[in-house]
């Protein structure tokens, strides 16, 4: 997956330490990928061990051939597979549950449009029947008619076209669709913004997170450089043991909050992945040149007032009002009188 892990570090290298290892890390996803070791490695001078840096003693003499060439059968270069934030956002569109409930239920609102329209066009009524005649006469006394049996059958279509002409409480059901069918748009409207805030919010929180964790490494590095120094004074005489055991307590510090910020980006990592159905090891940070545009207009009575006209909340609750208006017309025509138009035709066969 062109990441290394701290077991398959160490199936490479076995004499790796966890020290190392985390020095390597520099982003503190517990993954070594390309960029870090070529961090590494330009620190330094030379690669595949031609440089003072495979010298004798260092760690690259162990590692840096041997990572190289297994981060090479990986394929295409790490860069590629950190995720931005549009594909994250993709991601989220195809699993997250919400936005899918709404999905569909914009797809069930906008049904209300042609349900409703078809309230109010013509309509055609096909009819067809058949009756079967059986008579059996008997007379008695004088009479001139004979007495026998007959059997006739009846055969007849009516073809009835009506297409209303007044009836206010289907012209109320329609203008009624077609309010719901734009409720339905708003409603998923707001549930896509909320889908971006919420994809936005758990993917700068994870890259936060692993902001805070780089911090604190560098943070605990250094520590471990004034407890190194302070043992040494201490050999040597010149400090007290007390300073050491200052700067090993500094250092525990250090480490306990290193697990604390570990802990913190596994969290958002987590929370990232509720969002998506995704685990992201690796995010596509901000630019370092990115410059951000105030807002035009600069004004933030004008965001107001546009939101109070434009925003999806007040838009829903505004064609709820509609809604039951004409809801109430549609009751209220209930009991007027009903007009159409009605054309009718019919044959029958003997």
């Amino acid at each position: 997956d062109r990441f290394l892990s701290m077991a398959e570090a160490r199936s490479v290298v076995p004499v790796m330490t966890n020290m190392q290892f985390d020095e390597i890390d520099t982003d503190g996803d517990s993954l070594i990928d390309r960029d870090e070791l070529d961090e590494i490695i330009d620190s330094n001078t030379g690669c595949f061990g031609t440089g003072k840096a495979f010298g004798p003693g260092s760690l690259l003499e162990n590692a840096g051939d041997l990572f190289v060439f297994a981060l090479a059968l990986c394929g295409a270069p790490l860069a590629a597979l950190a995720q931005n934030l549009t594909q994250v956002y993709q991601d989220a569109r195809a699993y997250d549950a919400q936005y899918a409930a709404a999905r569909y239920a914009l797809q069930a609102g906008l049904e209300k449009l042609p349900q409703g329209r078809a309230l109010v066009l013509p309509t055609l009524n096909l009819s067809a029947s058949v009756v079967q005649t059986y008579l059996d006469s008997e007379f008695k006394g004088p009479t001139t008619q004979p007495a026998g049996q007959r059997d006739y059958r009846t055969d007849g279509y009516t073809f009835t076209l009506t297409q209303p002409l007044y009836r206010p409480q289907n012209l109320a059901q329609y203008n009624q669709g077609e309010l719901q069918a734009r409720q339905a748009e708003s409603v998923f409207g707001q549930a896509t913004q909320d889908l971006i805030v919420r994809v936005a919010v758990a993917y700068f929180e994870m890259l936060g997170a692993q902001d805070s964790l780089r911090l604190v490494r560098g943070q605990k590095a250094a520590i471990a450089e004034q407890l190194a120094q302070a043992k040494r004074n201490f050999e040597v005489g010149t400090a007290t043991i007390t300073d050491t055991h200052e700067a090993q307590a500094r250092y525990d510090l250090s480490q306990a909050q290193e697990i604390s910020a570990l802990n913190d980006v596994e969290a958002r990592r987590r929370a990232l992945q509720q969002v998506t159905g995704k685990v992201y090891e690796t995010l596509k940070p901000l630019r370092s040149d990115i410059k951000l545009s105030p807002p035009n207009p600069n004004n933030m009575q004008a965001w107001v007032d546009l939101a109070e006209k434009q925003s999806y909340p007040v838009l829903v609750q505004q064609l709820s009002a509609e809604i039951a208006q004409q809801e109430a017309r549609r009751n209220r025509a209930a009991h007027y009188p009903t007009l159409d138009a009605v054309a009718t035709y019919g044959q029958g066969f003997q």
